[in-house]
């Protein structure tokens, strides 16, 4: 027999979100319900107060963040036409493959290299799983040589430029 009066964690309490809440709906359930303009009809949901009110509450907050979205749009500076090709531009810098970083293996009869396009998506995922961080630009500099050269390579991964949110 557990004792009901004993404190319980944070790791013991049920999420507000949880299905319990929502007669066994998720809010996921739900929120797809609303996308789909609650068509066709679900009697179960329809039936249940519980997810009536999720679903409410889903709409209230819907038209609070459409009306916040629009408020920012209309508080930030307007934009030159040309904006949206800027953008489009440095998405295909980026996706382009650019050449080839030759990397060491063992058995000299492997020829292994990664491209210097995945290097920057490596360095984009690395800045978007830092809160607040938005990679939006890196460059890579140098010449890459074969490991196995006596040559040294000279390159650098140019100070990516990351854009932070405060707090």
């Amino acid at each position: 027999m557990t004792d009901s009066s004993a404190p319980r964690g944070p790791e013991d309490r049920v999420s507000p979100l949880d299905e319990a809440h929502f007669d066994g709906f998720t809010v996921d359930q739900l929120s797809d319900y609303l996308d789909l303009a609650r068509t066709p009809r679900d009697e179960a949901i329809e039936s249940s107060a519980a997810a009536q009110n999720a679903l409410a509450a889903l709409s209230r907050l819907r038209k609070v963040a459409a009306k916040l979205i629009e408020a920012e749009a209309e508080a930030a500076p307007v934009r030159a036409p040309s904006w949206f090709k800027a953008i489009l531009d440095q998405i295909g810098v980026q996706a382009h493959a650019g050449r080839d970083i030759p990397l060491h293996h063992d058995d000299a009869r492997a020829h292994l290299a990664i491209s210097e396009g995945a290097v920057r998506a490596l360095i984009r995922t690395a800045g978007d799983g830092i809160d607040g961080v938005l990679v939006e630009r890196s460059r890579l500099e140098g010449t890459w040589r074969p490991p196995a050269s006596r040559s040294p390579s000279r390159s650098t991964c140019r100070s990516t430029r990351a854009l932070t949110r405060p707090g």
